[in-house]
């Protein structure tokens, strides 16, 4: 009787081309909020960091799922023209909820209101500590980054 040839390995074979067509590095997903206090910023940025401030519309600093809206804002200082803030929330939980990416203007204050009653925060009873970090156009280290409760 006569052996069987040997069998190829069809699935190695694919895991090398995919490999080969991606040829990226691949890191850690973005899902989890750092802890700890923002690193300084990246060499070459603008001298002074953003102040972050979240409050309720009406100007409360106690926040509740029933409120109508948080209010993010950061205040930038010395803008320069054509600056963009990039902005991540975390969740409670670590996982990330928003991200985006607005214009710095002259006056160097940008604000994002985070809608709160009807939401899937009051829908879900999203309670307790949100984390918020900002980055100063291309940077890969937030600038500023804070930490606001949200409570029921």
């Amino acid at each position: 009787m006569r052996a069987a040839p040997p069998r190829f390995p069809w699935s190695l074979l694919a895991g090398a081309l995919l490999a080969a067509a991606c040829q990226q590095e691949v890191g850690p997903p973005e899902t989890q909020a750092p802890t700890g206090e923002a690193p300084p910023p990246a060499a070459g940025a603008p001298a002074g960091r953003p102040e972050i401030t979240v409050r309720g519309e009406s100007g409360e600093a106690n926040l509740h799922v029933g409120d109508s809206a948080a209010i993010l804002q950061t205040r930038w200082p010395k803008p320069e023209p054509g600056d963009r803030q990039n902005l991540e929330l975390f969740t409670p939980d670590g996982n990330l909820y928003l991200r985006n990416t607005s214009p710095v203007p002259a006056d160097g204050v940008v604000s994002q209101r985070l809608p709160l009653r009807g939401s899937h925060i009051e829908d879900y009873s999203m309670t307790g500590t949100w984390r918020v970090r900002v980055y100063r156009n291309s940077a890969t280290v937030p600038a500023a980054e804070t930490s606001f409760e949200v409570k029921l």
